[in-house]
């Protein structure tokens, strides 16, 4: 069955037109895009699945309002509360009609779940991949294990383009420049982990006189830009010899284990860092009583906004970059990734030609445009090398009611090259102030020099196994087990204790599964990589 599945990828493959990626112009004609074959008001729900997410109401902001007037599509849209609440409702067969999530993805790529979307395309909107600009390369990433493409993952990244920079949520580390300037140093200072962990003790001796309550304070769910600083694979990666592995066999994460053990130890590490929701880290920030934070990349950008904003412009966080771990520069992005989040039509959705049709909108380069840059002539124009430049409008109206525009949240089908677009011109504003630019500054220095250390292995992706398998139980099983663990471990008042606690997980984790789990997804690696020999010949690992 598997061969038959690959042979008919490969005739997909070998067929469908190779389509370039998404160019940056000024052509946002929407004449060529089927849902202009029925413009009728039609509504559908929508689950988010992210607690986080910066908007879920549709129709209070400018750029929802015009999707409307444009395509007479319209959301009931909702945001999930915690992760366990998608499992509920895909439990109780009660989804909405569109899901967007990143969360129990295999669950969804399942023909009684959800509507395949090449049977839908092929129906109903037949040149959905010339208008969306899908290549052989994303065609390839999303089929999934059954034959069928369920979704195209939002931003998929084309690293060889000068405006494709990595994703906002690319994991940062930051320190408080004001308190740095306070002890005599900068962010330059420190060149190293082995660095941080000194200029941590110095901040916590002087505690009381700095104004500092919490040395460092990591995000509670978001992975850590330390451990990446240390090599430490963050999903799953691929030996010399061609096996495959979670990120939990990565023997640097005892290191990385140990070293926050330190941290905590020693009293650096907020002890409740694991315990609280979002909401109360990002208030903890913005008090101006923590020193460092690891979060995405535009936290120094928000926070430092926030403090001007509140009558604190004399705090600053930036952001740091290149530092080495034993004297080596070991943070390399095995981009794995073959996108962030997806968007499925459940088999609840009464009217999936509708739907089909607004998804070829939202990914095709004018519904890129339209949900992650605006709308042109109102919030940005474009420059001949294909910056987004914003208008005085958009920096009124975001500084007026933040939020208004509605530009970000409603992509659903968002490109990496849109996204990254916006970051690559973020120091070439004319209408910015000097100030705006500043606050860009820390997210942009860090975007470029993570960008620099991208590596492009999309085919690593398929390192994983079926949602349907003994493996997939095993795994579920297992990363529960070391999410739980894994923050003892950080904990832990005892080092010697905690580095007995990784020896014992690791232990537990071969005896239940761990092994058998990476055999299979070694094995289904091998059964894809020959379909990537193109472009792992054009993109040889280092």
């Amino acid at each position: 069955m598997k061969r038959f599945l690959l042979t008919t990828l490969a005739i997909m493959l070998a067929l469908c037109m190779a389509i370039p990626a998404l160019a940056v112009d000024n052509n946002l004609d929407f004449s060529n895009l089927t849902f202009n074959d029925d413009t009728s008001p039609i509504e559908f729900s929508l689950y988010l699945d992210f607690d986080w997410y910066s908007k879920d109401t549709w129709g209070q902001d400018e750029v929802s309002q015009y999707i409307t007037e444009l395509t007479g599509v319209s959301f009931d849209a909702y945001k999930s509360s915690d992760l366990a609440e998608l499992g509920v409702l895909l439990a109780a067969d009660d989804l909405p009609d569109i899901i967007f999530t990143s969360n129990l993805v295999q669950r969804f790529e399942d023909y009684d779940v959800s509507y395949a979307w090449d049977e839908l395309i092929e129906q109903y909107c037949p040149n959905f991949y010339e208008n969306a600009s899908v290549g052989e390369i994303e065609i390839l990433n999303n089929t999934a294990a059954d034959g069928h493409i369920y979704t195209f993952k939002t931003h998929f990244h084309y690293w060889e383009d000068p405006l494709d920079f990595p994703s906002y949520g690319d994991g940062g580390l930051y320190v408080r420049e004001d308190i740095l300037q306070k002890l005599g140093m900068t962010t330059d200072d420190i060149d190293s982990l082995e660095t941080l962990m000194d200029v941590f003790g110095k901040v916590y001796e002087k505690k009381e006189e700095l104004g500092i309550d919490v040395v460092f304070n990591p995000h509670p769910t978001w992975g850590s830009a330390i451990a990446w600083y240390m090599g430490v694979h963050d999903s799953r990666w691929i030996d010399d010899e061609g096996n495959a592995h979670m990120a939990w066999s990565d023997p640097l994460q005892k290191e990385w284990l140990l070293y926050m053990n330190e941290l905590y130890r020693k009293g650096y590490l907020y002890p409740d860092a694991y315990a609280v929701n979002p909401e109360n880290f990002f208030s903890l920030n913005r008090s101006g009583t923590v020193f460092a934070a690891t979060y995405n990349t535009g936290l120094a950008t928000e926070t430092n906004k926030i403090f001007f904003e509140n009558g604190m412009e004399d705090k600053e966080f930036n952001s740091i970059k290149d530092i080495t771990w034993q004297g080596e520069h070991k943070r390399r992005t095995y981009d794995s990734g073959i996108g962030w989040a997806s968007c499925f039509i459940s088999r609840n959705c009464p009217n999936p030609e509708r739907a089909i049709k607004y998804m070829e909108f939202v990914k095709s380069h004018q519904g890129d445009a339209l949900t992650q840059w605006g709308i042109q002539g109102k919030h940005y124009e474009l420059d001949e090398e294909g910056h987004v430049i914003r208008t005085p409008y958009y920096y009124e109206a975001e500084a007026n009611e933040p939020g208004s525009t509605g530009i970000g949240p409603w992509y659903l089908q968002g490109s990496g090259l849109g996204e990254g677009t916006v970051i690559a011109s973020m120091m070439v504003q004319t209408s910015a102030t000097e100030q705006q630019l500043a606050w860009s500054k820390p997210q942009y220095d860090l975007l470029a020099y993570l960008k620099s250390t991208y590596v492009s292995a999309p085919y690593w992706y398929f390192a994983r196994v079926s949602a349907d398998s003994d493996e997939y139980t095993i795994q579920t099983k297992l990363d529960t087990y070391w999410k739980t663990t894994t923050t003892a471990i950080q904990l832990c008042d005892d080092g010697e204790q905690a580095a007995a606690m990784y020896d014992e997980m690791m232990d537990y984790m071969h005896a239940n599964g761990l092994d058998q789990l990476e055999a299979a997804m070694t094995e289904n690696y091998n059964e894809h990589l020959p379909l990537y020999a193109d472009f792992i010949a054009a993109h040889p690992l280092p």
